[in-house]
């Protein structure tokens, strides 16, 4: 067979493979998401159910990263879809609002400070603060407000855990900042508190970003459309 006829069949092959992967009904296969750590909790847990409920062919393989690193996988194609908190540049030309959420600053359970309805911001900005790595999209919008009021934030260590960040927090070494959604259940069993900051308020806005190097299969596009079903049912804080 000559290169062409060779090509033919291939072009043959992947216009059977996408019409296959057209029928949205029993979308099949394995989608690779990676998410911002800040955002993955709940939304992984009620994607799995999800994903389990309505598409059991779909295999979900999911990734906590920093903003950056989300980015330069999507651009890559080594993941199909993204939760980040920055919007989409010139390559990733996909990015739409998933939602916005107030920040907040995090505690000890007991420690006064989170009993007030608020704290502003230049009073935190002295804390011992534990955070995520720069550049991590809620890192970066907190600097630029620190920049902007002529302060400057006082961590203590940064950290590539989320999960540690929480340890450190709840054994009252320092204090964190984080989006409600993301410390709810260690407030709900009183292992954290939360109040909003003020004087600014910020708000951290999140969004959905699909690869740019392929073109999504049904799989990807099925999770993408929980992904906002999800986000869009998500109470505000």
């Amino acid at each position: 067979m000559s290169i062409a006829g060779k090509l033919d069949v291939v072009k043959d092959a992947d216009a059977l493979s996408d019409i296959v992967a057209a029928d949205t009904s029993r979308p099949r296969g394995t989608v690779r998401l990676a998410v911002q750590p800040s955002a993955a909790w709940p939304l992984v847990r009620d994607l799995h159910v999800g994903v389990r409920d309505a598409y059991p062919s779909i295999h979900l393989q999911v990734a906590e990263a920093p903003t950056a690193q989300i980015a330069e996988w999507l651009r890559d194609g080594r993941h199909d879809l993204g939760v980040l908190s920055q919007p989409g540049n010139e390559t990733l030309p996909g990015a739409e609002p998933l939602f916005a959420s107030s920040l907040h600053l995090v505690s000890r359970a007991g420690d006064p400070l989170t009993r007030r309805p608020s704290v502003a911001f230049d009073r935190l900005a002295k804390l011992p603060l534990v955070v995520a790595v720069m550049p991590n999209g809620g890192r970066v919008l907190l600097e630029e407000v620190a920049k902007r009021r002529g302060v400057r934030l006082n961590v203590v260590m940064d950290v590539y855990s989320i999960h540690l960040i929480k340890k450190l927090v709840s054994d009252g070494l320092a204090y964190t900042i984080a989006i409600a959604s993301s410390i709810a259940d260690e407030v709900r069993k009183g292992q954290l508190a939360a109040t909003r900051i003020a004087q600014p308020s910020i708000t951290q806005a999140f969004y959905l970003s699909t690869s740019p190097a392929h073109r999504p299969s049904a799989a990807v596009r099925a999770v993408a459309d929980l992904v906002r079903t999800l986000t869009r049912a998500r109470s505000p804080d």
